[in-house]
């Protein structure tokens, strides 16, 4: 079994999560014209400070952010983004 998680997700207006279970995130990348806010275990609405937001196109690599949940949320239609990372231990 690999630790690698990849995952190419939707996201909408209305915020959405998927477990993650990941130690460390070696990509993230919004695909779409639009921007995405992110937030990690906590729903955006609660985060306060602690959001990620990709502006269209934009990426981040190697964020050693622990997390169980992925939070997250477009700002208009529906936008794609992907994320790749490895899962926390055991695995």
């Amino acid at each position: 079994m690999t630790n690698f998680i990849g995952r190419s997700l939707v996201a909408n207006i209305a915020e959405q999560n998927i477990e993650l279970n990941m130690e460390f995130i070696n990509l993230i990348v919004n695909d779409s014209v639009n921007n995405i806010t992110l937030s990690f275990d906590v729903a955006s609405a609660s985060a306060a400070n602690n959001l990620m937001v990709l502006k269209a196109g934009e990426s981040r690599t190697n964020i050693a952010v622990p997390f169980k949940k992925l939070y997250y949320k477009a700002d208009v239609d529906t936008s794609a983004m992907r994320i790749e990372g490895l899962a926390k231990a055991p695995f």
